[in-house]
């Protein structure tokens, strides 16, 4: 029994909290507790601030502290082992403290932000702590913990340190030299932290990874280079280290953080290894002298806006080796071309206007970011995603154009685009859109919708801003009808709004793979003027092919052609075999109307969109069968006595752009064919 009580007493003696007084002793604030010993706490400690140190500026220990053994009060001594985490950080006139034998436990980073502090002495008998030339190091002289940050000129670490604590130099911006023994295998994070005239530092072979933050804010560092043991670089390892001209990689470096050379303004060129596997987000941010950039062949992953702000990069290369990223004219995609990771800032396009591939689907983040030099962004088809700040401060941006396939465009997108003046999106349901999308200053232009999707856009987040949403403009466009697969079909290059007399007609025209225009037997182009317009005067020529598009000229100088009704002429051509069911965009690549009294209406880059349809040849009346019916509406259209619906491009059974009787007898065979 009395064993029992023994240890009950035991338990409760151990379990019950150790009290705590808090105290001040020549001007050094203390906390007591119950098993005889004491800590060193902030000078004006806030125990109400959640256990986080607040210290205002100044507000620390002021000239040389020196921290006793032990502490009286109210007749007993208390040892000194401990100060609290951050005591004395931020204690802006602390010149010199001297540590006790007893104090074993500092905390992290203990002397952060002492800018006048230049000596830290420890009691020789100290067993965790230790002194050298005025820094902290562990007992064993192996950790080099902390440097005073009042410290001026060049400091040499001592040889026996294989390992710099976190922190280790931060703010030291007095020192203008640090050398570092080859035994070093380890440096923290933050360890040269804001060393703003620290020029030059060397980096010990032993050493593998370089931790986030080691170099941050050292403005002053001109010349780097990593040794071949280095693997891994961390986040802002060299961030803004506005000095910096060169770096050189020795090794086989195969990931490199977030950050890691952001705003390095000076970096005029950097050539990574090719054992770079991976990249962080940023890692080139703000390097504003960088003209060009090779991917390393090994590159798999690369993070978002790798070169925003970039502005004097004019190209970005791949090594055709690489599996995972290609270049195109200097512009970065995925190596399937799906994604447009980056065009560079000094891009120009064709006069102006850049032309996104026709395979792209997404356009990542902040891939056009300040690309001042395009004036207009031809977007294709394919694309469903614009990513974050795409396009923001493309300064010069003046015509948007977005395609019918987008589905979603992220926050500031078109952000400061501040020269936009036309806003057309051909998309029947609104792309998806997070708040502020444009500048504030766009929501008040014009936005150009399909006329059947009005109300839509105005019930849709972020589209309801737009106080003026109209019917897509009316203007000079193509357009075609009622195309399908492996047939002939019309391309109507239309004036829908032109009340008045035009003369001069002049195209570029480029189709869709698979699509070509016709020509006559006398290699003539097969186009037909209707009967709304004159065709006295009037001439057409064509050349050209397709990879670079068909230059068509209309000439009518005698007689002008009136634009009323719309039509100004219809050009046949072919759709191939191997074009599928779907829709498709072209372009009027250039182009220019002179109307009679003058004036000229341009038509550069102009989208029209070609919806082919799946349809058998013969089946004119489409029934879904080719029979006696349609031989018979056949014949009365060669006739001239049409009847009930009629698709002449599924009667063109030869596919030479007009219907003939040679048509008539094709269709017959494919009705009785067994």
């Amino acid at each position: 029994m009395r064993t029992i009580c023994k240890a009950l007493l035991l338990y409760i003696l151990f379990t019950l909290p150790v009290h705590a007084v808090d105290i001040q002793v020549n001007s050094i604030n203390y906390r007591l507790f119950s098993d005889g010993t004491a800590m060193v706490l902030p000078n004006h400690f806030d125990e109400n601030s959640g256990d986080v140190v607040i210290i205002g500026l100044n507000n620390g220990y002021d000239g040389d502290v020196v921290i006793p053994e032990t502490v009286n009060h109210e007749g007993t001594d208390y040892q000194v082992t401990s100060a609290y985490e951050g005591t004395f950080s931020n204690s802006t006139k602390m010149t010199s403290i001297s540590l006790p034998s007893t104090l074993t436990n500092l905390g992290n980073t203990p002397f952060s932000s002492c800018n006048k502090l230049t000596t830290i002495n420890v009691a020789e008998e100290n067993p965790v702590y230790s002194s050298v030339n005025g820094a902290l190091l562990n007992k064993a002289k192996t950790t080099f913990i902390s440097c005073p940050a009042g410290k001026t000129g060049s400091f040499e670490i001592p040889s026996s340190v294989t390992d710099i604590a976190p922190s280790a130099f931060y703010g030291c911006s007095k020192l203008t030299a640090i050398t570092l023994p080859s035994t070093v295998q380890h440096i923290g994070d933050c360890a040269f932290r804001a060393c703003i005239l620290l020029t030059d530092v060397n980096i010990p072979d032993g050493i593998t990874q370089l931790e986030n933050s080691v170099f941050r804010g050292c403005s002053s560092l001109k010349h780097l280079t990593i040794p071949s043991s280095v693997t891994s670089i961390g986040d802002y390892v060299f961030y803004y280290c506005q000095s910096l001209t060169d770096i050189q990689f020795m090794g086989q470096v195969t990931s490199i953080g977030s950050y890691a050379l952001s705003s390095c303004v000076k970096l005029q060129a950097v050539e990574l290894p090719s054992s770079v596997q991976t990249m962080g987000d940023r890692v080139f941010e703000s390097c504003n002298k960088l003209t060009s950039f090779n991917i390393p062949v090994s590159l798999q992953t690369l993070g978002i806006a790798t070169f925003r702000g970039c502005s004097m990069l004019n190209a970005i290369t791949v090594p055709t080796e690489n599996a995972f990223f290609c270049s195109e004219d200097g512009v970065l995609f995925d190596k399937n071309k799906e994604r447009l990771i980056c065009c560079p800032s000094q891009k120009t396009g064709v006069r102006g206007v850049y032309e996104v591939p026709s395979t792209v689907k997404k356009i990542d983040s902040y891939a056009f970011f300040m690309c001042r030099l395009i004036s207009s962004v031809k977007l294709p088809l394919s694309l469903t995603e614009i990513g974050l700040s795409c396009f923001a401060n493309c300064s010069n941006l003046t015509k948007l154009t977005l395609p019918n396939s987008l589905r979603r465009i992220g926050k500031n997108a078109f952000i400061t685009c501040n020269m936009l003046s036309e806003i057309t999106c051909y998309a029947t349901t609104p792309p998806v859109n997070t708040p502020d999308v444009f500048s504030s200053a766009a929501y008040a232009l014009p936005l150009y919708v399909p006329s059947s999707a009005i109300a839509d856009y105005k019930n849709s987040d972020d589209w309801e801003r737009f106080s003026d949403i109209r019917p897509i403009k009316d203007m000079a466009f193509a357009h075609v009808d009622n195309a399908f697969c492996n047939a002939t079909s019309s391309l109507e290059v239309s004036l829908t709004n032109a009340q008045t007399n035009v003369s001069d007609y002049s195209f570029t025209l480029q189709l869709p793979a698979g699509m070509s225009l016709m020509t006559n037997n006398d290699g003539t182009p097969a186009y037909q003027l209707t009967d709304r317009h004159s065709q006295t005067g009037t001439t057409l020529t064509m050349n050209g092919n397709q990879e670079s598009g068909y230059i068509i000229s209309v000439e009518n100088r005698s007689n002008a052609v009136t634009g009323n009704e719309g039509d100004v002429l219809s050009l046949i051509f072919l759709i191939d075999e191997g074009v599928a069911a779907g829709t498709y965009t072209g372009t009027i690549k250039s182009g220019t109307i002179t109307y009679a009294d003058g004036s000229r209406l341009t038509l550069d880059d102009t989208s029209f969109f070609i919806n082919v349809e799946e349809g058998e040849i013969g089946d004119v009346n489409r029934d879904g069968d080719v029979s006696i019916i349609d031989v018979t509406l056949v014949v009365n259209h060669i006739l001239g006595e049409p009847k009930g619906t009629f698709c002449w491009q599924l009667g063109d059974a030869n596919k030479d752009g007009t219907i003939t009787v040679a048509d008539v007898t094709n269709i017959v065979n494919i009705v009785l064919r067994p």
